[in-house]
């Protein structure tokens, strides 16, 4: 039986890029859902010769660092295991990503998987947990706001919601145990089901959170009772974190990224077309 994947991308910007992705993307057996942010205007359709293309709704309003992070993931979540074919893969990514390989060997390394749930490992420590999954983060929405005053106002309040809340010894979440990872992933059929069904316990522990999404999949599904079969593999994404956001890789990089054996790297940006389309080029050469 033919494997069916699908991608599912979170984009609010950069649709030249988002077009040079869904290009690399193109193929008989996947699908394309995109996911974009309710503040950005919706594109026009990327060209696609082979996968069918979807727009999600509803259309959440993403704000960096805030829980709607997460309920944009679950909106395409939803969407896409409602489907009425049945994926083997489903590949949550964002539009600043590009595969470093083409379908035909994306689909052979899924296929070895058997199964599996592919996550891209971070690493944390039990302050950062603290801070953004057992406090209530307050004032979240505004946080990165493109008004720097709004932004620096947000930011202010937020720091001393924290500072009140350690010396009142306000703690959340204290039965659950936190897994953290990358929030790109790989999950099969079953596990999306099974994180669709748990929508309400997880907008109850990751409302108020910073940065819930890196924990979101992980925690839900090392939390379960089914023992899924988890590999945190390291040739899954090549990205690089700097302060708060996920480097952009330029020229420079070329040698790094013809190197990897990851599948996928990000981010990528519009402003650089040379690296993205010799990034197509070479996704395309290795089959």
């Amino acid at each position: 039986m033919t494997k069916r994947h699908a991608y599912l991308i979170l984009a609010h910007s950069q649709y030249s890029l988002l077009q040079e992705l869904v290009k690399t993307l193109d193929h008989t057996q996947n699908d394309i859902n995109i996911h974009i942010d309710r503040k950005s205007a919706l594109p026009e359709s990327p060209r696609a010769e082979h996968s069918q293309i979807h727009f999600v709704e509803p259309r959440v309003d993403v704000r960096w660092g805030h829980e709607s992070q997460i309920w944009a993931e679950m909106s395409l979540f939803k969407y896409a295991v409602n489907q009425s074919v049945t994926y083997d893969y489903y590949h949550l990514i964002s539009g600043t990503h590009l595969p470093l390989y083409g379908q035909a060997y994306i689909h052979r390394y899924f296929e070895e998987m058997k199964g599996k749930q592919v996550l891209a490992k971070w690493e944390t420590n039990a302050f950062q947990t603290e801070q953004k999954v057992r406090r209530y983060n307050l004032f979240m929405r505004n946080f990165a706001h493109a008004n720097p005053r709004i932004a620096r106002l947000n930011q202010v309040l937020w720091r001393m919601g924290h500072m009140i809340q350690r010396l009142l010894g306000v703690r959340r979440n204290k039965q659950v145990h936190f897994y953290f990872a990358s929030q790109w992933v790989s999950l099969t059929h079953a596990a999306v089901q099974y994180i669709v069904s748990q929508e309400r316990e997880v907008r109850k522990i990751f409302r108020y959170s910073l940065c819930g999404d890196e924990y979101f999949v992980p925690t839900v599904l090392e939390n379960s009772d089914t023992k899924w079969d988890i590999v945190y593999a390291d040739d899954l994404l090549l990205h690089e974190i700097g302060v708060a956001n996920a480097r952009t890789f330029t020229m420079q990089d070329l040698a790094l990224l013809r190197s990897s054996p990851c599948l996928f790297a990000r981010k990528f940006s519009e402003q650089d077309m040379e690296l993205v389309h010799t990034i197509v080029a070479l996704a395309r050469s290795r089959t």
